[in-house]
């Protein structure tokens, strides 16, 4: 089987090839970059990968795509606050994600896999805490609302073009490699530093999975064989299935790390519009 990953530069995307290699012989990747120094030399000699270079996902070019069997998208734009303008989140996540899902589907590809994100809830966090795959897309900040966009363009053309979609809406993935800035890299450098960390309140409620966990799904998600007619959209949630304070779970991972410095809650304010408290509903998945 032959896979084309987008998204292979990120967090998930290095976790998932580094995972996928390491498990499985038999398959290869295509992966795309729009530079390649940006992707460095991790997977760059192994013969089971090769690269396909485009300034964007609507320019790869046709020739990429004629032995692919799954298009594994996980590439997604502004994802963290403060998010770029919607024009460029829609451009980005809508729009040219959609230009690459025609040209695979006009090169015979019959699979794609795509992650979505628990932000698509937005505002439902609001009256349910543990979300279904059902219930309202209400998001509240600009890559949200493309993100909610693309998971309707998406689905659409799998539905009109027989293609089975596999859509799973990530929710707090952490874990090593993630970009230093964000909270969880952030919490571990200053333990292990010895340094204090200043943070919010954190009386926010995430469903925390780890990163080994999200890719071990999404290789199977990847994998999976099935048949034209058993199904053409497969939507899920990808978490834990339960809900853990911001400040319990920076507390928990700082004393795991035996800290010396001290965690200081409250000492930040928190970003607007946050969510309280979102949780999936892993018991239900939407077939369609």
């Amino acid at each position: 089987m032959t896979i084309f990953l987008t998204g292979g530069t990120g967090f998930i995307g290095r976790n998932w090839i580094r995972q996928f290699l390491k498990t499985f012989s038999d398959h290869s990747l295509i992966v795309f970059v729009r530079n390649q120094k940006f992707f460095g030399s991790d997977f760059a000699s192994d013969k089971r990968v090769r690269f396909s270079y485009a300034e964007s996902l609507d320019k790869v070019d046709l020739s990429d795509l004629k032995e692919v069997d799954v298009v594994l998208h996980l590439a997604a734009h502004a994802i963290q606050y403060p998010y770029d303008t919607l024009e460029r989140c829609v451009e980005n996540n809508v729009y040219r994600p959609l230009a690459l899902f025609k040209k695979a589907c006009d090169a015979g590809v019959k699979k794609i896999v795509v992650t979505g994100s628990y932000f698509e809830y937005g505002y439902t966090a609001r009256f349910t805490t543990k979300v279904r795959v059902d219930d309202p897309l209400l998001p509240s900040n600009n890559y949200s609302i493309s993100k909610a966009a693309s998971f309707n363009a998406f689905l659409d053309f799998a539905l009109k073009n027989k293609v089975i979609l596999h859509y799973h809406r990530l929710f707090q993935v952490y874990g090593e490699g993630e970009a230093l800035h964000r909270f969880y890299p952030s919490l571990v450098a200053a333990a292990r530093e010895g340094r204090n960390f200043k943070m919010t309140e954190g009386n926010q409620v995430r469903d925390f999975i780890s990163v080994e966990s999200v890719t071990d799904h999404l290789i199977h998600s990847a994998l999976e064989e099935v048949s034209d007619k058993k199904y053409n959209a497969w939507i899920s949630n990808l978490g834990s299935g339960y809900g853990t304070r911001l400040s319990d779970f920076a507390f928990e991972k700082w004393q795991s790390l035996n800290a010396k410095g001290k965690l200081l809650i409250g000492a930040l304010e928190s970003r607007p519009y946050e969510m309280d408290g979102i949780i999936a509903d892993l018991d239900f998945e939407m077939i369609l």
